[in-house]
C-alpha cells in the first residue's frame, strides 16, 4: 500500500473493513476487532490513529505496542489464533502500524469464548444462525452426514439401490459388485452403530422412501409470475418432493414444460428448414438446479430451493449461498468444494455430476 493509499484509507474513517486503535489498546480489545474481521471478510486496523478525528497520535511505546498487537492475535486471546501481517508506516510525521487481518474462511474464529462478526464499525456476538453460517461455509457442519431421528434402514428403499447400480454401470462403465449394506455404507449413505445400520441425511435424500418426511427443508419450490416482478398474482406453482434424483428431474420436465421456443429461419444456415430456439438453455437450467440441491446446506430448517421464473429472467436461490472459498468473483476460476460430498458421490454414480467443476463454465458458455 502506498503512502497515497493509506492516506486515502484513513481519510474514509472507519467502515466494515477498517478499524482505528489507539496504540495502548488492551491486547483483549484488539483482538474482538482482529476476530470479527476474520469470521467477516478480512480488513485493516490503523494502530495509533484516533478513531474520532482521524489523526495520528502515533506510537509512544513501539516494542510494547508490536508485542501487543501480536499478543492479541495469539491463542492468548483468539481461538484459534488469527493470522495477521503488521506493517509500521509513518503517516503525517508520526508512526503507525497497519495490521492487516485476510479473511481466513478455514476456520471459525472466538474470543472471549464469543464468535463475533463486523456489523458495520462494531464487532458483535454473532448470531446463532450466523454461527450456523459461518460453519456450514467452512466445511465444518457435515449434515449430511448425521442419522436423522426416528429414521432405520426400513427407510431405505433398496430397489432404487439397484436402480443405482444399473446407472453406475450405464454411466461409469462400472459395475458394483459389493453387498448392499457394504455399498451404502462406501457411499456414505448408512453409518454402522453397535453392529446396526442406520442411514444419514445423504441417504435418505437420495434412496429414501419419504426424503422429506425426514428431511422436510429438502423440497423445491418452483413459481412463474406473469410479469417481471414478485406479485400476489401468479401463473402456477409446483412444490417438488422425492429423492434428489427425482426432484432434478420433475424440475427440469416443469422447466420443459413452460418454456418459450421461438423459430429461426435461415436459408443460408439452415437451409429449407427452422430452427427451434428456447428462451432458456434446459441444460443450463439442469445444471443450475442440480448444484442448487446438491450445494445447499441441508442444516438450515424451513428454508428450501426456490426457482422463481419471470418474464424476463429466472431466479435459482440455495439456501446458504456458496461454501468457502467460492465468491462471485472466483466462481470460475477456483477449484471446486463440496458442501456434501457424499451427496455429490452418489450424484455422480446416477450420472447427475462429474465433480470437475466444469458445470458453472458449461452454464455460461450455454
Amino acid at each position: 500500500m502506498t503512502d497515497e493509499e493509506l492516506q486515502r484509507l484513513i481519510a474514509e474513517g472507519e467502515s466494515p473493513y477498517l478499524d482505528f486503535k489507539d496504540a495502548r489498546v488492551r491486547p483483549s480489545t484488539l483482538a474482538r476487532t482482529l476476530v470479527a474481521f476474520a469470521n467477516t471478510g478480512g480488513g485493516r486496523v490503523v494502530v495509533g490513529v484516533d478513531e474520532t478525528t482521524r489523526t495520528p497520535i502515533g506510537i509512544p511505546n513501539r516494542e510494547e505496542t508490536f508485542d501487543n498487537i501480536h499478543r492479541a492475535a495469539s491463542l492468548d486471546c483468539c481461538q484459534p489464533a488469527v493470522n495477521i501481517s503488521v506493517e509500521e508506516r509513518i503517516y503525517q510525521g508520526q508512526l503507525v502500524f497497519l495490521v492487516t487481518v485476510p479473511y481466513q474462511y478455514q476456520e471459525m474464529f472466538s474470543t472471549e469464548g464469543r464468535v463475533l462478526v463486523r456489523r458495520g464499525t462494531e464487532n458483535v456476538s454473532a448470531a446463532p444462525h450466523e454461527i450456523t453460517a459461518l460453519a456450514s461455509r467452512r466445511g465444518r457442519l457435515r449434515y449430511e452426514t448425521e442419522v436423522p431421528e426416528g429414521a432405520t434402514i426400513d427407510d431405505l428403499d433398496l430397489d432404487l439401490l439397484d436402480r443405482f447400480r444399473v446407472a453406475y454401470q450405464e454411466k461409469r462403465r462400472r459395475r458394483l459388485i459389493m453387498p448392499d449394506m457394504g455399498l451404502l455404507e462406501s457411499l456414505g449413505a448408512v453409518v454402522e452403530r453397535n453392529g446396526d445400520y442406520h442411514p444419514t441425511v445423504a441417504g435418505i435424500l437420495v434412496f429414501g422412501k419419504a426424503a422429506q418426511r425426514f428431511v422436510p427443508q429438502s423440497r423445491m419450490v418452483m413459481v412463474r409470475y406473469p410479469g417481471d416482478r414478485i406479485t400476489r398474482n401468479i401463473l402456477d406453482s409446483l412444490e417438488v418432493e422425492g429423492t434428489l434424483p427425482e426432484m432434478i428431474d420433475r424440475a427440469t420436465d416443469y422447466v420443459g414444460q413452460h418454456i418459450q421456443v421461438g423459430s429461426i429461419r435461415d436459408v443460408v444456415r439452415f437451409g429449407p428448414r427452422r430452427e427451434d430456439i428456447p428462451e432458456y438453455p434446459v441444460r443450463a437450467i439442469r445444471e443450475i438446479i442440480i448444484n442448487a440441491l446438491a450445494h445447499r446446506e441441508y442444516q438450515i430448517m424451513g428454508s428450501y430451493v426456490i426457482v422463481k421464473w419471470f418474464t424476463d429472467r429466472m431466479e435459482i436461490g440455495s439456501p446458504d449461498g456458496f461454501p468457502e472459498p467460492i465468491t462471485p468473483a472466483t466462481i470460475y476460476t477456483t477449484r471446486p468444494v463440496h458442501r456434501n460430498p457424499n451427496i455429490m458421490k452418489m450424484l455422480y454414480g446416477y450420472g447427475y455430476v462429474e465433480g470437475y467443476g466444469d458445470g458453472v463454465h458449461v452454464i455460461r458458455e450455454l
